[in-house]
């Protein structure tokens, strides 16, 4: 399972570094044109109403790819007011079970939430 993180300690620092790693990772080039703040905006923006926050940055695969953020609601660490989070890759194409189709689209998107994890790690917000 993918680290999880509290949204309120998300900086746009680590942001941007978790589009970097999208992009250094998946490709896309859209992230790299938001602003790191109103990335960040949007993401809080979002989960107060929904339960994903979804970034169209393309990749490799799909220019329909996306960047997710997701409440993650089962940890101990989670509450209404202070959710925590977890970074996933949509490449755009799942079968019923829910695995990507394209078995390469399945090792990039197991690469990115590896390196998200280290990163979240490395910088000590990972729960």
């Amino acid at each position: 399972m993918a680290k999880i993180v509290k949204l309120s300690a998300l900086t746009p620092e680590a942001i941007r570094q978790i589009v970097n790693i999208y992009h250094n990772t998946l490709g896309g080039e859209m992230g790299k044109l938001y602003h790191e703040k109103y990335l960040l905006e949007g993401i809080k923006r979002d989960l107060q109403h929904i339960s994903t926050s979804k970034w169209r940055f393309g990749s490799r695969f799909s220019e329909h790819s996306k960047l997710l953020v997701q409440k993650v609601y089962d940890s101990p660490f989670s509450n209404f007011e202070n959710p925590v989070v977890k970074f996933e890759f949509y490449a755009g194409e799942r079968n019923r079970e829910g695995r990507l189709i394209d078995s390469d689209a399945e090792r990039f998107s197991e690469a990115f939430e590896n390196a998200v994890d280290q990163y979240l790690t490395n910088i000590g917000l990972a729960l």
